[in-house]
């Protein structure tokens, strides 16, 4: 009997080992793919949403339904990781444009849990439906999913470059991810400027994009900060609150992005208690639906400016945040710049339209051949009527009908019948000026067709259809060969997104420093 056993160094095999237990994490779990900017949880959770038909002009369902279908079908995790991730889709501060609209406790600034899965209901956010848009047109591979029972999207087509209007943050082994969210109108105006010119700098990108826009809010002081971190991937950017001074009170409008309040607070408390601050006499959180508020009074005898100096220094009423644009490009972690990003969504999208076009282009050419076969039927009722009522068996009739050269109209006072006439001619589909010969799968539509609806058609709307569809076909086909057509159809596109979901910024940005003896 062989030794089925393998001497190896234990060096080796630890590294070997640990190696791929690294790319599994990254891969499938902490970091988003550059393409639609989902880690595979979010994908898996939307995707089962659609199916669900979970959309956002539906009824919201249990988000426990929407947990077991994730797990049970897409995901081999915990339930509470599943919910977790549809919590934060859910929360708008933590996304600029949530993917999920939640109906009940979905966690707070405070640091507050979200109220038990069994106690609240989601739906897909409109915006999220741009994500999976023509998903059913065969844009995008499908893989198996855990136990080879179910197949999911590889990637999902999405119309909006979700990886920049809501960012990314995620941990794996040795690397980690922090992409900062962007207001999708700058987003989309940026785009149409790269395909206009593919050679245009970073500096000339940021007369449209300014800069990272937090759903918090916040101020962002220094603009060279943020040009380097676009540049080379990775960067440092100092966001701060939003203070007023008003009759001696410091109030907080709002505060940096991923900063819990309730912590920022009890630091506040803390630092007078150990008399690391002095001169406050009270904070009152006055936040409510309508927005974060929260006043400092300031005793009578001390500055505001000075006070507030310190808050800035010893609390995260101001934060470094580090952008650290890493995402999966071909199964492997890869840092890029903001052009980059930009480059792989247009690239992704002229991908998603160019299968999308194929496809209906394949499934046009099948409408416009039935349509052929039903017009065809028409023109000669009398003959089909005869033969199928005089003949034994089907294979009797298609015998008759596949020698048959039946007879088209000409009709010249017709624009619709000519045209058709014309399509007929161009695609060599007569034999001669007055008759064609049916395909198999033409004599079967035929054949199939009830006896009373053939009767009852409307000729005029059926060459209404048969023109719809190869228009249509002429211009996919524009789309399929011409570039100029491909990319004025992104635009279109990209012009329509930002009609749609464009709004306010809602940080703002700043060169100067920040003068704390002025009102911000």
């Amino acid at each position: 009997m062989k030794n089925k056993y393998k001497n190896k160094f234990i060096e080796n095999e630890i590294k070997s080992s640990y190696l791929n237990y690294a790319i599994s994490v990254i891969v499938d779990r902490a970091l988003p793919d550059i393409r639609d900017g989902l880690k595979p949880v979010h994908r898996r959770i939307l995707y089962s949403m659609y199916l669900l038909n979970n959309l956002h002009n539906k009824k919201y369902k249990k988000s426990a339904r929407i947990v077991g279908d994730v797990i049970g079908k897409y995901h081999p995790h915990g339930d509470i990781a599943v919910y977790d991730s549809i919590v934060r889709m859910a929360q708008n501060f933590s996304l600029r444009y949530p993917l999920i609209k939640g109906q009940g406790n979905f966690g707070s600034i405070d640091g507050d849990s979200a109220a038990a899965m069994r106690y609240t209901e989601i739906k897909m956010s409109k915006i999220s439906e741009e994500l999976l848009k023509d998903i059913d047109k065969n844009t995008v591979n499908f893989i198996k999913n855990y136990d080879n029972t179910e197949y999911i999207p590889e990637i999902l087509p999405l119309k909006i470059p979700n990886v920049l209007i809501n960012g990314s943050h995620g941990i794996a082994v040795g690397v980690a991810t922090n992409i900062p969210p962007h207001n999708i109108n700058e987003i989309m105006n940026a785009c149409i400027k790269i395909l206009d010119n593919k050679y245009i700098t970073t500096e000339e990108i940021m007369n449209d994009i300014i800069g990272p826009d937090f759903p918090t809010g916040g101020i962002i002081k220094g603009k060279k900060n943020i040009l380097e971190a676009y540049k080379n991937g990775k960067g440092k950017i100092s966001l701060y609150s939003k203070i007023k001074i008003e009759n001696n009170n410091i109030i907080i409008l709002e505060i940096p992005y991923q900063v819990n309040k309730l912590k920022l607070i009890e630091k506040i408390i803390e630092l007078i208690k150990n008399k690391e601050i002095i001169g406050i006499s009270n904070i009152n959180d006055e936040s409510d639906k309508d927005g974060l508020r929260i006043v400092i009074e300031v005793k009578k005898e001390f500055s505001c400016y000075k006070i507030l100096n310190n808050l800035y220094i010893n609390t995260q009423l101001k934060i470094n945040f580090g952008i650290n644009m890493i995402a999966i490009k071909n199964n492997k972690p890869k840092l890029f710049t903001l052009k980059k990003i930009l480059l792989s969504y247009i690239n992704h999208r002229k991908n998603i339209i160019l299968k999308k076009s194929n496809f209906l282009f394949k499934n046009n050419i099948n409408k416009i051949n039935k349509l052929i076969s039903i017009i065809i039927a028409i023109y000669n009722i009398k003959y089909i009527i005869n033969i199928i009522t005089n003949s034994k068996t089907i294979e009797i009739v298609k015998k008759y009908f596949i020698n048959k050269e039946f007879n088209i109209i000409h009709n010249y006072n017709n624009i619709n019948n000519n045209i058709f006439i014309n399509y007929l001619i161009k695609n060599n589909i007569l034999i001669n000026k007055n008759l064609i010969k049916l395909k198999d799968e033409q004599i079967d539509i035929i054949l199939n067709l009830r006896l009373n609806k053939l009767i009852n058609l409307e000729y005029e709307k059926i060459l209404y259809k048969f023109i719809k569809n190869i228009n249509e076909n002429d211009k996919l086909y524009l789309i399929l060969n011409n570039k100029k057509e491909l990319i004025n159809e992104i635009k279109n596109e990209l012009i329509y997104i930002k009609n749609e979901y464009s709004d306010k910024r809602l940080t703002k940005i700043i060169d100067q420093d920040i003068n704390i003896k002025k009102k911000i």
